[in-house]
């Protein structure tokens, strides 16, 4: 937030007050609800989180358990070739081009117009 103030010397200043607002919903929340998209490390970050929370048993931070817990959440891969998002499979989030479930982001850059 930017606050402008008026000094005595008739000169305007701008001062930065930046605040950080606490987010009410935790990283995995936030891609079931709000993310058609996800990438490694975000499906990463949520389960490290999740794990921290307490909210799932330990377990080593490896590429096969990160897959896992994506499936788990509701996650699929992009079937593009060139693509390494994740998209939200539970919420329907994904669009079918040439025989391939694939993402929104591929979507748009295949022309596509997703309406999600």
């Amino acid at each position: 937030m930017h606050i402008l103030s008026y000094s005595s010397s008739r000169s305007y200043e701008c001062k930065t007050n930046l605040q950080m607002i606490p987010n009410k919903y935790t990283a995995l929340e936030r891609l079931q609800l709000f993310k058609p998209v996800a990438s490694f490390g975000v499906l990463k970050a949520a389960l490290i989180e999740e794990i921290q929370l307490g909210n799932r048993l330990p377990v080593e931070i490896s590429t096969d358990n990160i897959i896992a817990f994506a499936i788990e959440i509701g996650f699929e891969k992009c079937e593009s070739e060139d693509c390494d998002l994740w998209f939200n499979a539970r919420k329907e989030w994904f669009m079918i081009d040439e025989g391939q479930r694939i993402c929104r982001m591929c979507a748009v850059l295949r022309g596509l117009e997703p309406e999600f």
